[in-house]
């Protein structure tokens, strides 16, 4: 088990860097339209576009990080009525839950992919897939880092000579 929750964040290291990447453009395209548009008095009619594109695969892949971190937003109202024991019991219920909605996440991402492929975007006339396929990818590390979570915490309920706390 200890094995995959390394090779998991050793993949959102690799992940960390490429929405570094994917912010980082989308900075210089808003910037670059900004100057171009008010200094040159010329618009980039793709810029825009190719940075809304890049904003919807971050949202998708980076909440995968959010969730390994545990920081996504939740109502903990109910759970800090609970023991610490019976606490981890319902969030690995909970991040259960969360795996089966990544998995349908996945599936109809892919299916939105396979009806979008033949349209095509407005300015960089790029298949419509392309965007769409954030969708099933950033399922896809959500569902790693819900598996890597879940691990953890049952990891987290055991002594270190594997009793059960």
């Amino acid at each position: 088990m200890q094995l995959i929750i390394q090779l998991v964040d050793k993949f959102n290291k690799a992940v960390t860097v490429l929405l570094g990447i994917m912010a980082s453009v989308m900075f210089l395209l808003i910037f670059g339209q900004v100057v171009f548009r008010y200094v040159f008095n010329f618009s980039l009619s793709w810029s825009e576009e190719v940075a809304r594109y890049l904003m919807i695969w971050s949202v998708c892949i980076g909440s995968a990080l959010a969730l390994r971190r545990q920081s996504m937003s939740a109502m903990q109202f109910l759970a800090e009525k609970l023991t610490h024991r019976s606490r981890t019991k319902l969030k690995i219920f909970v991040y259960s839950l969360c795996l089966v909605f990544f998995a349908m996440m996945f599936y109809y991402g892919l299916e939105m992919m396979e009806i979008a492929q033949y349209q095509r975007s407005p300015a960089t006339q790029v298949k419509m897939a392309v965007p769409y396929a954030g969708i099933p990818i950033g399922a896809a590390v959500l569902f790693l880092n819900g598996i890597a979570v879940i691990l953890e915490m049952i990891l987290n309920l055991k002594e270190p000579g594997g009793k059960e706390v």
